[in-house]
């Protein structure tokens, strides 16, 4: 029997948090167990598609240790997969170079490979990407007849109710070791913001996973002692009804348990319109949402296509959203190319007006394969900072040059903001705001009213070890908690004690910007620049071999068919920023993604949000070859005029056949 190893790398984002797991700080009582943040539910996950022939156990570095050239596996393994996002990119490569010293083979799979395979062929012997659910079970039976290729390719996507229950009892002290466990329902966003390459990964329409399945894994980690979930979504709202569905059957079934599970997940701020969504998100124990809000400020959110958030008043929302005691986690990025240096101070008041307890606050960051890093490599604006050899010195340091402001501004106003926002005070007026906002009470608060005593005990120690000012912030949290809705105190006890490790993550992140600014100020410092995308060589003449079915696909879809020629462009010029780099011909998934492409252009041109910038003319079914031809020649030349030209005036002509000039196409 062959045995395989499955390995989650030791490359904790540098949280506070995250940090106090691994050093141990100020940890207590039954905390002291706790090692890393959430489960590995993608390895859980493969386990459980392995065929049963195959002996596989999991490796999470977080909890078991780093795996080195000393480390005793306790068995001999025929092969290692590991798995991992871009901050495990240089641990993963570590990991791989251990076991090819071992004689061992080495796959690797993930969102890292996915988004950036460039980075692992050569290294690896088998790379995976896209989802694994068909692809792994083929590999290994390949693999145990002696015959595989080096690289799998998830074409279409997988029905996910193909995903069986993970194998939790693999994972090592899954009930104590990790703050929570996690349970993926769906997988797709149907939003399109430009700095995410979530529909790249995953779709743009969402696929989810029978109810009956989520109840049965919900179950599986409550036998097992698991107290906290994280729905894995991408977005849990993305498709309202089945949310609602599923919620209506999870109600019960978390009433049920001796202790309600608490859930957390990631949610698009369009749910705060819908109140039946939110009560029933209250009635299931949710303890946190973690919410994209990105920025108050509408011409940055239109900047990124972030349309939903521009929708009403997101200060209205969060605080209709704490009327029923479900607590934001808001997501927050400054350094748009909106955002100048009054971009703080209107950042700080509305995080304080909306009462938002937990805030991730980020700089802007330029990651491969998204239409925000194509339109920032045009402009000239993303500095090769060798992220990937210089993780720890880089994590979290914005790889984009501001078009408002300096680095250096957009540094120190950073740090600055964080500061204010981190104060005790400041986060004090924050969760009491979002405590006081609090009228409906789920019926679950009959069995989650006070923390257990242990966990009492615990966060008493950790508040008597802190400053005065922050003794008495916490001390009034607590009391009017307890007062008001006691039935929250154990999530109001959680924000409290991520508060007291985002003041460390805060130093980490200080020390490393103040490091960053210190090399740019050198005496003849240059940034590098990375390159414009490129079309590849050999791309435009297999190009024009698929354009027909792109086009046919187009028109119909559209409603306007004046949108045609704009459509192509918007379908082709994406294509090219997600495959240029690593595009060599045509093969199925290749055409899954343009299929997925274009369902997206149709739906956005149905809505009407954009209009036929490119052509006046109507593009009918009727058009010859030497038309189309001609067609596909204006729509490439667009495109490239897009991702290379600094000059959005830039016009062509577009011929449609002998004397069928149409207006001037726009290149915008």
């Amino acid at each position: 029997m062959k045995r395989i190893l499955l390995i989650t790398p030791d490359k904790t984002p540098d949280t506070g948090y995250a940090q106090m797991l691994q050093n141990k700080e100020r940890l207590q009582g039954p905390a002291l167990k706790l090692r890393a943040v959430m489960a590995p539910v993608e390895l859980s996950t493969l386990a459980a598609v392995t065929p049963p022939e195959f002996e596989v156990d999991i490796w999470d570095e977080a909890v078991k240790g780093k795996i080195t050239s000393e480390t005793d596996l306790g068995k001999q393994y025929d092969m290692a997969g590991v798995t991992g996002y871009l901050a495990h990119v240089v641990r993963m490569i570590e990991i791989c170079r251990e076991f090819r010293r071992r004689g061992v083979l080495t796959v690797a799979g993930g969102p890292a490979v996915s988004g950036s395979p460039e980075r692992f062929r050569g290294i690896f012997d088998i790379i995976f990407l896209g989802e694994a659910e068909y692809t792994w079970p083929q590999f290994l039976r390949e693999w145990a007849q002696g015959k595989h290729d080096s690289e799998y390719r998830q074409i279409e996507r997988p029905d996910i109710s193909d995903s069986p229950i993970p194998r939790w009892d693999l994972v090592q002290d899954v009930d104590t070791a990790y703050v929570t466990g996690g349970v993926q329902t769906t997988r797709g966003c149907p939003f399109d913001c430009e700095f995410c390459d979530v529909i790249h990964l995953f779709g743009r329409k969402p696929r989810h996973k029978p109810i009956a399945q989520v109840i049965e894994e919900i179950r599986s980690l409550e036998k097992l002692g698991v107290r906290r979930i994280f729905f894995c979504d991408d977005n849990f709202y993305g498709n309202p009804k089945y949310m609602k569905e599923l919620l209506r059957e999870l109600i019960p079934v978390n009433n049920s348990f001796e202790r309600p599970i608490g859930y957390m997940t990631q949610i698009t701020i369009n749910v705060a319109k819908d109140d039946e969504a939110l009560q029933l998100l209250s009635e299931a124990n949710f303890w946190q949402l973690h919410i994209g809000i990105e920025t108050p400020r509408r011409a940055s959110l239109l900047e990124v296509n972030k349309f939903q958030n521009a929708k009403g008043d997101m200060v209205t929302d969060v605080l209709r959203m704490a009327h029923y005691g479900l607590m934001v986690k808001a997501l927050m990025m400054v350094g748009f190319d909106h955002d100048d240096q009054t971009i703080f101070e209107e950042l700080y008041q509305f995080l304080q007006n909306a009462c938002i307890p937990s805030i991730q606050l980020s700089l802007l960051q330029s990651y491969p394969g998204t239409p925000q890093t194509a339109r920032l490599l045009k402009e000239g604006r993303v500095i090769d900072m060798d992220r990937y050899a210089e993780m720890d010195d880089t994590y979290g340091v914005s790889n984009v040059i501001p078009r408002m402001m300096t680095r250096e501004d957009l540094f120190e106003g950073f740090l600055a903001l964080e500061e204010r926002l981190r104060s005790w005070r400041a986060f004090g007026d924050r969760l009491l705001g979002a405590i006081r906002a609090v009228q409906y009470v789920p019926e679950c608060a009959k069995k989650v009213t006070r923390p257990d005593p242990s966990r009492l005990m615990e966060i008493q120690a950790l508040v008597q070890s802190l400053e005065p000012e922050a003794q008495e912030v916490a001390r009034e949290v607590i009391r009017e908690t307890l007062q008001k809705v006691p039935w929250l105190a154990p999530k109001v006890l959680y924000k409290l004690v991520l508060q007291v490790d985002k003041q460390r993550a805060l130093d980490r992140m200080r020390r490393r910007l103040r490091k960053r600014l210190e090399i740019e100020k050198t005496p003849g410092y240059q940034h590098t620049i990375l390159a414009a995308v490129q079309i590849p060589p050999n791309f435009k003449k297999l190009y024009r071999e698929h354009f027909t079915v792109t086009l046919n696909w187009l028109r119909d879809g559209l409603e306007d068919h004046r949108l045609t020629a704009e459509g192509l462009v918007r379908v082709w010029k994406d294509f090219v920023i997600r495959f240029g780099a690593t595009f060599e011909k045509f093969e199925d998934y290749h055409m899954t993604s343009l299929r997925e492409l274009v369902n997206r252009t149709i739906e956005q041109a149905n809505e009407g949000q954009f209009s036929h910038t490119r052509s006046v003319a109507r593009v009918d079914k009727n058009l010859s070859s030497i038309e189309i031809r001609q067609l596909s020649e204006m729509v490439m030349l667009t495109v490239e005029q897009d991702l290379k030209s600094d000059h959005s005036e830039d016009v062509v002509k577009l011929t449609l056949g002998p004397g069928q000039t149409t207006g001037a196409v726009a290149v915008a």
